[in-house]
């Protein structure tokens, strides 16, 4: 079924709230008081431990598409999102329960990051898939920094008035059980399955090289933004909060005008996102100030507005239509490992290009990134030959 007219309702509504586990995150000094018997590394699993067993969910759906269709994988990812949050609030004093709670909450996470462009890619095609995955990857950070903004609002009172945030969960059940259709296709009906299985493996492992070394080069503004201002003495954690929550509200933006953008970038958009992550940090460190700060952070969400809906059409573009759950998990697996790895990678190689503490680590990611654009873009021209 193709260019579904309401289905792409339901997706939006599913990526707005699929971020919705690090909202957490504004309560994280909360929670450490709250459980001070509690090493702070440990308590802090609270907000790491999604990223992980997100894992989970991305590697299962291959598996469970063999027995739910799409919807109703959507509807059940988005329950157990809703009840984790749920759980949460009503036992936010123990510790064991909160800790479960957020695994299950990664595993929603996963599940649904691996869905969303599977639902797109049934419904929609062409041009028209372009513009509703670009509108969908910005409903992932639009509603991220809602989620964080109202929650900080409303968590004044209490820490655990957080996870009453996840009561929105509540609007994507709603519309995805009314406006998503049945799926199309089964992976139950084995001789269409012999007909449509495949995956080309050469821009499999591209993508997932790909998807491997963005992640890890664009979590440095995650993991060292607040350092790089803090360290430098340009600001506190409420200009750190600003100047991220600017780069989401563009990032954003910009993927919502994915598809016009496409079309001036084409094959070579990713080149254009390690471009733009590699100008971005590298002026961070020639140029230590509120500025840089600003431009760098900024230009990392303008990266991942070209990158994420880019990598989710190539992701459905690698493999025939019942591999694309496979497909799909195999690549997003590559880039949350990315993710996890970036503290590690980038610390490691700004040992090699300075001593500057933070604008280091800037300086080796922006490197590091100028150089895969590239050897992507060369890439390009060769496969254009």
């Amino acid at each position: 079924m193709k260019n579904n007219t309401y289905a792409k309702y339901a997706i939006y509504a599913i990526c707005f709230v699929n971020l919705i586990y690090m909202v957490p995150s504004v309560v994280s000094a909360g929670m450490v008081s709250a459980f001070s018997n509690i090493r702070p590394n440990l308590v802090l699993l609270i907000l790491t431990l999604p990223n992980l067993t997100g894992i989970l969910g991305i590697v299962g759906i291959p598996t469970f598409l063999k027995y739910f269709n799409h919807k109703q994988l959507s509807i059940a990812s988005l329950l157990i999102m809703l009840v984790s949050g749920i759980i949460s609030f009503i036992f936010h004093a123990n510790f064991p329960v909160l800790i479960t709670a957020c695994i299950f909450m990664g595993i929603a996470y996963g599940m649904l990051s691996t869905l969303f462009p599977l639902l797109v890619s049934q419904y929609y095609s062409g041009n028209e898939c372009n513009k509703v995955m670009g509108i969908a990857s910005g409903m992932l950070q639009i509603g991220r920094i809602a989620a964080v903004l109202i929650g900080g609002i409303i968590a004044k009172e209490n820490w655990y008035n957080i996870f009453l945030m996840f009561s929105i969960v509540v609007v994507p059940i709603i519309l995805s059980f009314i406006l998503l259709p049945k799926s199309s296709y089964s992976n139950k009906n084995t001789q269409i399955n012999k007909a449509a299985n495949g995956i080309y493996i050469q821009p499999l492992v591209s993508l997932c090289t790909t998807g491997f070394v963005f992640a890890s080069i664009y979590f440095i503004s995650s993991t060292h933004a607040s350092i790089y201002i803090e360290s430098y003495n340009l600001g506190n954690s409420n200009t750190t909060g600003v100047i991220t929550a600017v780069a989401s509200v563009i990032a954003g933006v910009a993927a919502a005008m994915f598809s016009k953008i496409h079309k001036f970038t084409g094959h070579a958009t990713f080149s254009f996102a390690f471009i733009f992550l590699g100008i971005g940090y590298i002026t961070m460190y020639t140029n230590i100030s509120v500025f840089s700060a600003v431009f760098g952070i900024c230009m990392s969400g303008a990266a991942m507005a070209l990158f994420s809906p880019y990598l989710m059409i190539s992701m459905i573009n690698c493999a025939k239509q019942n591999s694309q759950a496979v497909a799909t998990s195999i690549v997003l697996t590559c880039v949350n490992i990315g993710y996890f790895c970036s503290l590690y990678i980038t610390e490691w190689l700004g040992n090699f290009v300075g001593k500057s503490g933070a604008a280091s680590v800037f300086l080796a990611g922006g490197i590091l990134a100028v150089i895969f654009s590239i050897l992507n873009w060369i890439s390009f021209k060769l496969s254009d030959m």
